[in-house]
Parts: C-alpha cells; structure tokens; sequence
C-alpha cells in the first residue's frame, strides 16, 4: 500500500516568468515607494509562489541559490484564501529571532510587502481554502 502524497506548493522560477511590463513596473514602484528605497538599489525578480490548501504548517526556503543580496523582499500579492499566515525564522540572530505576519483575510486582495532576512527559514501555516500567492525578490545594490 502506497501513502499518496498531494502538493499543496508550486515555485515557478523567474526565467519562466513573462509578466506585462505595466504589472512589473506597478509591483516595483510599489516596493520602493513604501520601503523608501533610492536609486542605489535594484530588484531581482527570484521566483513566484503559490501555496494552495494544507492542513499543516510548512517550512520553506526562499532563497534556494547563491546569490548575495542584501535582503528577501516578499510580496504578498491580492487573492482569496483563510488561514496561511507567515512567518520568518532567523536562527542566525540570538537568541533565535521569529515574526510573524497575520494577514487578515479581509485584506487578502490587497497587495503586502515585506522584507525579511536572506538565509532564513519561511513557514506557512495551514491554509483552510483558497491559494496564497507570493512573489519573492532579492534586494541588491544597483550596477554601476
């Protein structure tokens, strides 16, 4: 007798990822303007990722690859779901730093942003219905 296992996440890495320049250009706009960010720094689009119905907590790492920037930016993009709140975990930090980030589902069609450390651990916490849609972004100083 086999154990079906279901997956309830799905990372699409950026080289797949076409979105409309208006889309890109609104996201990026967004992020500067409320972590009052300048010139110096760039964006880099990492992956997209969509956690869709689970009865438990799962711990993730967004940053799969080695790349050096200075933070993770996360963006929590507009949809419909209950349950799923975030959390970082940072075991570089003593004693061991956590957060947590509720959102409400009254304001899940509204786009958040949040910027947590790199080399951390993500947990998502069950998600009753619906998927949570996030858009992961690495912070780096802009080429001169």
């Amino acid at each position: 007798m086999s154990v079906k296992v279901v997956n309830t996440a799905w990372q699409i890495d950026n080289n797949v990822i076409d979105f409309p320049v208006s889309f890109s250009s609104a996201i990026r706009s967004n992020i500067f303007e409320q972590l009052h960010l300048n010139s110096y720094f760039d964006l880099h689009l990492h992956k997209l990722m969509i956690f869709g119905s689970c009865p438990h907590t799962n711990i993730y790492n967004f940053d799969d690859t080695i790349f050096i920037s200075y933070a993770i930016i996360i963006v929590f993009l507009p949809s419909n779901y209950i349950g799923g709140n975030y959390r970082f975990i940072d075991q570089n930090l003593e004693p061991i730093y956590t957060s947590i980030f509720n959102q409400h589902e009254l304001n899940n069609l509204k786009t958040f942003i949040i910027v947590v450390p790199t080399d951390c651990e993500h947990e998502i916490e069950p998600i009753e219905t619906g998927f949570k849609v996030l858009l992961i972004y690495h912070l780096v100083a802009k080429s001169k």
